[in-house]
């Protein structure tokens, strides 16, 4: 990974979200939210922190997704939680390229959006989480559409990428070919 070019292209996002925050009221969200990773952003520059290091990779990566993501109204808070409905996925493949994953194809309600309940601490050790967390079962509609929802962006981003990285895999293997048919004639 280039970070020299990770960092140049969150300074572009930043500047780029600056802008359609003014068009655009998830945007404006988005920028509220990634304000904490501008702060940060400049924080890693004074930190001392090596350039190049895993360290440092990682946190650059963090904040492209979550500068991505702010145009769409969707806050990145680490690499692990904030992808785990497939949204962020799809929003940086759409960033990139809407034409490949259109926005309205991507599901916004998922199981990482659904209201907070409270916990019946009565319940037993033993019952699972998903018990613990929702149990009333007019939410348990709720969360199994949510689930679908999540799985059904892991598909969309899943057939994307696939389409993408099998017509590159076989436009550089035929260019190859027919490269070396052209050059034996």
């Amino acid at each position: 990974m280039n970070e020299k070019r990770l960092r140049e292209e969150i300074k572009h996002l930043r500047r780029s979200l600056e802008v359609r925050a003014q068009l655009d009221e998830a945007a404006q969200r988005g920028q509220e939210a990634a304000g904490g990773a501008a702060a940060e952003l400049g924080r890693l520059g004074e930190s001392g922190t090596e350039p190049g290091t895993e360290e440092s990779v990682l946190a650059h990566l963090r904040l492209w997704a979550t500068f991505t993501c702010a145009h769409y109204g969707l806050e990145v808070d680490n690499l692990t939680v904030s992808f785990c409905d497939g949204r962020a996925l799809c929003l940086l493949l759409h960033h990139y390229y809407p034409d490949l994953l259109p926005r309205d194809l991507i599901q916004w309600d998922t199981t990482q959006n659904i209201p907070a309940q409270e916990v019946d601490p009565d319940v037993s050790a033993d019952d699972s989480f998903y018990e613990m967390t929702y149990s009333d079962t007019s939410n348990r509609q709720v969360y199994a559409e949510r689930l679908a929802n999540d799985k059904a962006n892991f598909t969309l981003f899943i057939d994307k990428v696939c389409v993408c990285v099998c017509v590159c895999v076989f436009a550089y293997v035929f260019v190859n070919l027919s490269m070396q048919v052209i050059t034996a004639y």
